[in-house]
């Protein structure tokens, strides 16, 4: 979905990832999914991860954090359709500033990052 990394502009050579949250994506759900959407926007990374609701048979949001070579922090969004024919949509890309990418580092087990790879 993303062809250059948004924070160095450069390939994904030594940069990392992790799924960070997710949330169902369905208008019964509504007011759950604005709370993430909310917890997301405020930077509230504690109650951020608290989301991690998933249910193959419904669309989700994820949310990504991607970890540049510089240090500095990207924080996604994707929606993911359950539909195998629908492609996943990148909806929000946040550069986040060194102290809240830090304090959102310290959300994040190091066991979870993992090495983005094209093979």
């Amino acid at each position: 979905m993303m062809r250059r990394c948004p924070v160095c502009r450069g390939d994904f050579t030594q940069h990392l990832y992790t799924l960070f949250a997710m949330t169902i994506l369905a208008e019964q759900r509504s007011r759950r999914v604005r709370e993430f959407f909310d917890a997301c926007d405020d930077r509230n990374w504690e109650e951020a991860q608290a989301f991690q609701d998933f249910d193959g048979e419904q669309d989700a949001v994820i949310a990504y954090v991607l970890r540049c070579h510089t240090g500095r922090k990207a924080f996604l969004l994707e929606l993911s359709p359950f539909e195998y024919y629908e492609p996943d949509r990148l909806i929000a890309i946040s550069l986040l500033d060194i102290e809240c990418g830090e304090k959102l580092d310290r959300q994040i087990d190091d066991t979870n990052w993992r090495r983005l790879s094209w093979t």
